[in-house]
C-alpha cells in the first residue's frame, strides 16, 4: 500500500489481532486480517476465547477439553491465516469472559486494530 504522507502511515495499526471462534465469520475475518497486514506490514497475532465451565463440579472435567477444543479451534484459524498468504506472529489461548480476555491482550501485546466476525442479523 502506498500512503501520501508519514502522516498516513502513522495512523495504520504496528499489530493486529485476529479473534477466532472457528466459525464462518470468523474465516472471512482472517481474510480482512491477512488484507490489513499485507497492506500495511503489520504483525498479525490470533486469539481464541475459549468457553469458561459453568459450574465448579464439571470444572475438572471439563477444562482439559474445552482446552483441547480451544487449541483446535486456535490452530485452525492459524491455518486459515496461513492458507490465505499471511503470516502469524503470535497465537493465544485465552479463557473466560471473551471480550474482556481479548481486550486484555489487545492491550498486552499493543494491537491497534482488532478483527473478529460478525455473528447474527
Amino acid at each position: 500500500m502506498e500512503f501520501d504522507s508519514w502522516e498516513e502511515r502513522e495512523l495504520m495499526p504496528e499489530k493486529v489481532l485476529l479473534a477466532t471462534d472457528g466459525s464462518k465469520d470468523a474465516a472471512l475475518a482472517a481474510r480482512a486480517a491477512v488484507d490489513v497486514c499485507e497492506g500495511t506490514d503489520a504483525e498479525l497475532h490470533v486469539v481464541h476465547a475459549g468457553q469458561s465451565v459453568p459450574t465448579a463440579c464439571l470444572r475438572t472435567f471439563m477444562r482439559a477439553e474445552l482446552k483441547n477444543l480451544g487449541n483446535e479451534l486456535l490452530e485452525e484459524g492459524v491455518k486459515r491465516v496461513e492458507s490465505a498468504g499471511g503470516h502469524v506472529a503470535g497465537a493465544h489461548l485465552v479463557e473466560e469472559r471473551a471480550a474482556d480476555e481479548i481486550l486484555d491482550l489487545a492491550g498486552q501485546i499493543g494491537a491497534g486494530l482488532i478483527v473478529i466476525g460478525s455473528r447474527g442479523g
